[in-house]
């Protein structure tokens, strides 16, 4: 999962960025008139963050994002809520946030909306058997039985059930639910597949099975 944010300020993009860290969330950085110049062909990344002031021409914005890639997912950070941007922001991958920012939501939204475009997406309620990730409220219930998940192993469990069905690779995994700058000598997600599998398998129940040689499948 590849996201860039790009403002003005970078002293206020720095806490955006650090706080949506903290809820799994990697992203670049880049400044806005940098980013106006950037080469199309090389773009790789699957959503923008503008992080934008009231002076910002937030519809050529959103008019170059177009541009650059088709299905854009778009997430408009603006101060002040009481101004047209929302009806310049329409479309199905496109959401305007005002502050003060959610944080939490704002990366909920990103992985839904990455995900939906999945072909095997059900939609905001994931359920494999009596294991049940509710997107929208951010909670997971397992044999009617709430269950506490730090944010990375809630982001985690949302991309397999997701891709439920599918041998997933270590690396694929950090690319999608870590970052571009994740290292990937590390056993970071062997670690964190150990915590999930702790918190929601019993003997009998197992989700998570380990692909010899190739990663982790959920189903």
């Amino acid at each position: 999962m590849h996201i860039l944010l790009t403002s003005n300020s970078e002293r206020k993009s720095h806490l955006l960025k650090k706080g949506l860290s903290y809820e799994g969330l990697g992203c670049d950085f880049i400044e806005l008139k940098s980013f106006m110049e950037i080469d199309k062909d090389r773009f790789c990344y699957d959503g923008v963050i503008l992080h934008l002031s009231e002076n910002d021409d937030v519809e050529s914005l959103i008019s170059f994002c177009k541009q650059i890639k088709e299905n854009m997912i778009i997430i408009v950070a603006y101060p002040n809520a009481n101004t047209p941007i929302d009806s310049l922001c329409k479309g199905h991958n496109i959401i305007v946030y005002h502050k003060p920012f959610p944080l939490r939501r704002i990366a909920s939204e990103i992985r839904f909306m990455l995900f939906s475009q999945m072909d095997n997406f059900k939609g905001d309620l994931l359920v494999v058997r009596d294991l049940q990730l509710d997107v929208a409220a951010h909670s997971v219930k397992c044999r009617n039985k709430t269950i506490y998940l730090r944010n990375r192993e809630f982001a985690l469990l949302h991309y397999m059930m997701a891709n439920r069905g599918k041998s997933l690779s270590r690396n694929r995994i950090l690319e999608n639910v870590w970052d571009r700058n994740a290292n990937i000598l590390t056993n970071t997600v062997d670690v964190h597949i150990s915590q999930l599998r702790k918190k929601i398998e019993k003997k009998d129940k197992k989700y998570i099975r380990t692909i010899p040689c190739s990663g982790y499948m959920l189903d």
